[in-house]
């Protein structure tokens, strides 16, 4: 096929097979910037996290915040920690990169049994000083470490995470637990106000999680698969 297009007398015959074709690009690194500062509501990283429990089918699910003070210095670290399934070493990724996620099908469809799929959720996590993982999947215990992604974004456009042996960590999960999944965010950046600093008061984070989060849901009243 060959079209023609008139412009006053000059005729121009174009065949659209030999048209170039570019590929979009994409700026990996201000991407993944721009996730992970965009959340507005610092309590969300017990929303993601709870989410990502429940679709593991955790039974139960734990948090903690609190402060350990040093000499000139104080750190804040959040830990959420469960007896789900785990996360297998292999499917790392799906934690720490960007639309990467165990909840969808070979074609992409999200499972409709899962609350998440996106792969977005986990960046809420990354605006911080340093995240830990644990995960416990039958017989596979591993770890990992990933400091101050948004630093290495901003030297070098991308960011770096690393295995670790699990028993270099300073937590555990439970010896009771056949499997389960414990991340510890070491001062998230949300938290450095006194006003956002108060969000982590147990009666507020009690009302958040039960308002905001899969625990204040009702959607298992109405669906009988979940």
């Amino acid at each position: 096929f060959v079209s023609l297009l008139k412009f006053g007398v000059c005729d121009i015959y174009i065949n659209p097979t030999e048209m170039a074709k570019e590929e979009a690009k994409l700026n990996s690194g201000y991407e993944f910037y721009q996730i992970i500062t965009d959340f507005t509501e610092p309590l969300e990283i017990f929303r993601e996290a709870f989410q990502n429990s429940v679709d593991e089918g955790a039974t139960n699910i734990f948090c903690r915040a609190f402060e350990v003070i040093d000499l000139g210095k104080s750190d804040l670290y959040v830990d959420i920690w469960d007896d789900g399934t785990g996360l297998k070493k292999e499917e790392a990724d799906c934690f720490i990169g960007l639309a990467m996620s165990t909840k969808r099908d070979a074609n992409g469809a999200p499972n409709p049994n899962k609350l998440g799929y996106k792969g977005h959720g986990t960046k809420i996590f990354f605006n911080s000083e340093e995240i830990s993982v644990l995960s416990k999947n039958g017989d596979e215990t591993w770890a990992l470490k990933l400091g101050d992604p948004v630093a290495q974004i901003r030297e070098r456009n991308t960011f770096h995470y690393e295995f670790v042996d699990p028993s270099t960590l300073s937590f555990a999960l439970p010896k009771e637990f056949n499997s389960g999944f414990w991340v510890r965010i070491k001062n998230p950046k949300y938290f450095t106000t006194h006003h956002t600093r108060f969000k982590l008061n147990h009666l507020y984070l009690r009302d958040y999680c039960n308002n905001s989060t899969v625990f204040g849901s009702v959607r298992t009243f109405f669906d009988d698969d979940r």
